[in-house]
């Protein structure tokens, strides 16, 4: 059956190895595949990124004989081709076994995809790093049967909106309680796992909304934490992250991985062994569960708040979504604070498409212009589907915030945060409209579960983030201004729609399959609750 799907794949999304039916014994075996043959596209030659780089935080760490010397190593990651290639750096390491002893490889993913069992999904061949990433899968698999690393896999188990909602998304949400759901966008993903007795683990539904984290770790000692999907079309997106090599990575460990492994019912013996660090200068931040951790505060939004406050000269931020009404009305408040003595003050892109989408969600981009802050839309690449994807900011041109949480309620808002939120707060949103599938639930005390980290004093790391702030913000081809008012018109959102064909009647096998009655219907619909019970 897998060669069957794979065969359907065009050579040019094949990934690296390919996995073949089972064998005589009983066993899925794999077969080697030819390299994929990735096309040039001149819209890549349009992408443009700052080279890495580095900070590095020294420390002295009492022992049992004395004391010995470590460091931190930071470094900038921007774009699919330098964070793919510092993932297939560190999967290298881990395949040719340079650790003295058997390595752990730690995920904690959203997406695990690659083009040959999800064939169907929207790819990016020819895009720097793609190909790294489409034989990721399959390597990390093979890890794990060769006993060459000790592998284990956290994934998000939430499901999608349908596809409806390109058709009307808007719509979509507004009856959202009566919307049908698909499967889990990893579901292929967990089979083959499954298949080959990867450990793994998923992230309860009933935990959080979506297990939204991008984070991988080697050995405690290596780690790469930002925006980045490990979807398929996920390198071609204008997005960013960090690589950060020392004791550091322990401290993150130690407050999200092995939390959230346990969380998701697994056993804490079955983790490494090790200490936290607590002289880290990496600050590891999360958005916590409401029904997982009452009363904790929301590490995130305290931090990015905190932030704007103490910001002297400067702010630059890329962002996938900004909604969040008390993160918009502060970076406000010190943007004319800032101008007034001078200083250079706010300066923000966002990703165009999802204001596009939902019109509402334009309340707070509105505000903004209106505040006279320097607001702009990265335009989305009509042919390679590129959009901003990132989650990151930078203050004073030395401070970075980077991580998987989006700015909006959804993103931000957790029970016991301080100050305290509503879980609607966002500007004329619809919170749920933000994420990559278009997912979200109106269950009032879910959140995403993000994490984010908050590294201070890292003038090259975090000045080669706002150095591509600038660059992106003036001179990128397809960056624009926000030229009109954008204020919600309800035709807006069903013009597209409405000449659309007609949804297909449901078989009797999808009713089947759905748990649904055959009387229900042509078009059968249930409660969201339902289905996410």
């Amino acid at each position: 059956m897998l060669s069957a799907i794979a065969s359907k794949v065009p050579t040019t999304f094949r990934p690296v190895v390919l996995f073949a039916a089972k064998g005589a014994s009983g066993n899925p075996q794999i077969e080697p595949a030819s390299e994929p043959v990735t096309p040039s596209h001149k819209s890549f030659t349009m992408r443009h990124f700052m080279p890495p780089a580095k900070d590095e935080f020294h420390y002295t760490i009492p022992t049992a004989h004395g004391v010995k010397n470590d460091k931190t190593v930071v470094e900038s990651l921007l774009g699919g081709e330098q964070i793919f290639s510092k993932i297939d750096q560190i999967i290298r390491e881990a395949e040719t076994g340079t650790s003295q002893q058997k390595p752990w490889l730690m995920l904690n993913l959203y997406e695990l995809q690659n083009p040959e069992i999800y064939p169907e999904r929207k790819c990016a061949p020819g895009a720097p790093g793609a190909a790294i990433h489409h034989s990721l899968l399959d390597r990390i698999i093979s890890l794990h049967r060769e006993q060459k690393a000790n592998v284990r896999i956290l994934l998000d188990n939430s499901k999608q909106q349908p596809r409806i909602m390109e058709r009307n998304p808007a719509k979509a949400f507004k009856d959202q309680a009566k919307t049908l759901m698909e499967p889990n966008h990893n579901d292929r993903t967990i089979e083959r796992l499954r298949a080959f007795n990867v450990p793994f683990l998923t992230y309860p539904r009933d935990v959080a909304l979506k297990n939204h984290v991008k984070l991988i770790i080697l050995d405690n000692r290596k780690a790469i934490v930002g925006g980045m999907n490990w979807g398929n079309h996920s390198t071609m997106n204008h997005d960013g992250a960090v690589y950060i090599e020392g004791p550091d990575v322990r401290n993150i460990f130690h407050k999200v991985y092995k939390p959230d492994w346990t969380t998701s019912q697994g056993k804490s013996e079955d983790l490494p062994d090790i200490k936290p660090f607590h002289q880290g200068r990496v600050k590891v931040l999360q958005t916590t569960s409401r029904q997982a951790d009452q009363g904790a505060k929301n590490d995130v939004l305290t931090e990015i708040l905190k932030q704007i406050d103490k910001a002297e000269s400067s702010i630059h931020a890329q962002l996938f979504v900004l909604t969040h009404k008390a993160v918009v009305d502060a970076l406000i408040q010190k943007h004319r604070q800032l101008t007034q003595q001078g200083k250079e003050g706010v300066k923000l892109l966002v990703d165009e498409g999802l204001y596009k989408i939902f019109p509402n969600c334009r309340a707070g981009i509105q505000k903004l212009d209106d505040a006279g802050v320097p607001i702009r839309f990265f335009k989305e690449n009509k042919v390679t589907e590129e959009k901003l994807h990132a989650k990151w900011a930078v203050f004073d041109r030395k401070h970075l915030l980077i991580g998987s949480a989006n700015w909006s309620s959804l993103g931000l808002d957790s029970k016991g945060a301080e100050p305290p939120v509503q879980p609607t707060g966002d500007y004329g949103a619809i919170s749920e409209a933000e994420e990559d599938q278009g997912g979200g639930s109106k269950i009032p005390y879910k959140t995403n579960h993000e994490i984010a980290t908050m590294i201070e004093n890292a003038p090259n790391v975090a000045g080669t983030f706002a150095r591509q702030a600038d660059h992106d913000f003036a001179y990128r081809r397809g960056s624009v201004e926000l030229s009109k008012p954008v204020s919600w018109n309800k035709a807006d959102e069903t013009k597209n729609w409405k000449n659309q064909p007609p949804r297909k009647p449901w078989s009797p096998k999808r009713k089947a399959e759905e748990g649904l009655p055959q009387e229900a219907g042509n078009s059968p619909t249930r409660k969201r609750l339902e289905i996410s019970a």
